[in-house]
């Protein structure tokens, strides 16, 4: 059926809720692995676009009593099912946490303990080893995490491919990290400004 508008196609369903959910339940029972498959792949083609899309909700619905307690009621749902796993990923965090300390200081070592920014507020470069920090010299971070898990991993390939290591990442103090990120929009913030632009116009 052929509809001129939304309107049109809303009034529809109205007329025909009940018999229209019957047969979307009957299709899914019938067909429900290919729509599954279909739906699989289209999540994992489409990752950002549904984090962005999930953020966009969120901004919109944030301050709504309904949204707030549903979220809540989510969240109780998700830890209760899951329980047995997240505590099970908090012992071993907990256990691999000094590891993951010392790989990350044992690379920090390795490409210089020295704040790399010509510019550094702390005059001849911070050599505080509390205040530096691993910095991706392309921006480039998250795609390192996804691809190896965990800090850990990424701090162990860095170690065994120093070259590699130089070429992609760079020693910088938090302050001068923090300002690469703003200059460069690394943290997706200009991006996410404009959307939330659009969500309030």
């Amino acid at each position: 059926m052929a509809y001129k508008n939304n309107e049109t196609r809303r009034k529809y369903y109205e007329e025909n809720k009940d018999e229209i959910n019957r047969k979307r339940r009957l299709h899914r029972l019938k067909h429900g692995d290919k729509i599954r498959a279909r739906e699989r792949k289209w999540h994992d083609s489409n990752i950002e676009k549904r984090r962005m899309q999930a953020r966009i909700n969120h901004h919109k619905h944030k301050n709504e009593t309904e949204y707030k307690q549903k979220r809540k009621k989510q969240r109780k749902m998700y830890y209760k099912k899951h329980k047995k796993v997240i505590s099970l990923k908090h012992i071993i965090y907990n256990k691999t946490l000094p590891k993951t300390r010392e790989l990350r200081l044992e690379l920090i070592n390795s490409l210089g303990p020295i704040c790399n920014n010509v510019k550094c507020l702390v005059y001849g470069g911070c050599r505080e080893i509390k205040c530096l920090q691993i910095d991706h010299i392309n921006g480039n971070g998250k795609d390192d995490l996804r691809k190896f898990k965990s800090s850990a991993q990424m701090y162990k390939y860095y170690l065994q491919n120093p070259r590699i290591a130089k070429k992609e990442l760079q020693i910088l103090c938090a302050n001068c990290n923090w300002i690469k990120r703003e200059e460069n929009n690394e943290n997706g913030v200009e991006k996410w400004q404009l959307m939330r632009i659009k969500i309030v116009s």
